[in-house]
């Protein structure tokens, strides 16, 4: 390699040996401090999503809270109930502060089924809340819904978590 490196020509060596250029930031004109770019407005983020094109995505949608109990209403096949939304906390660099609006109210889905297996974690754990995955929907007439593939409590989790493993599962064959 070193007698290639001494005989090549330069243009030779350049293709042999080719190394890309580290890339540098722009250095700031001189006299003028380094900034960082701004968060977006959401006017800017609305002018940018009027100019893409369309993708596809599946959609899943989590809520974690804790239901009233007393507002709960059961049907022959599923529960439903309101949940009232509340602001995020800090979102990451970069993105728009989360515009002044008030709090998406949601009106929540879930089949008997998967009601039962939470029904009695929340009754008997006053500060258990609910795990709700689900699929996003804002009905007709604006109000939004959150029809319930999965609902699990969070003591209920817990518990799986501290779960001891049987022996047969710790046993590989």
């Amino acid at each position: 390699m070193q007698l290639v490196k001494e005989r090549a020509t330069r243009q030779e060596r350049q293709r042999l040996f080719y190394r890309a250029a580290p890339q540098h930031p722009k250095a700031p004109a001189p006299g003028r401090p380094h900034t960082h770019p701004q968060a977006p407005t959401w006017e800017e983020v609305q002018a940018v999503g009027q100019t893409l094109s369309q993708g596809e995505a599946t959609v899943k949608l989590t809520l974690i809270g804790r239901p009233a109990l007393d507002a709960i209403q059961t049907r022959p096949t599923y529960v439903a109930f309101r949940m009232q939304g509340k602001a995020p906390g800090p979102l990451p660099k970069g993105l728009p502060p989360v515009p002044d609006q008030h709090p998406i109210p949601w009106l929540v889905v879930i089949a008997l089924r998967q009601w039962n297996r939470v029904k009695d974690s929340l009754a008997v754990h006053a500060d258990d809340t609910l795990i709700i995955e689900g699929h996003p929907v804002v009905a007709g007439d604006g109000t939004h819904v959150l029809l319930a593939q999965t609902c699990t409590s969070q003591v209920q989790q817990r518990a799986k978590k501290q779960a001891p493993r049987s022996p047969e599962a710790e046993t590989t064959p």
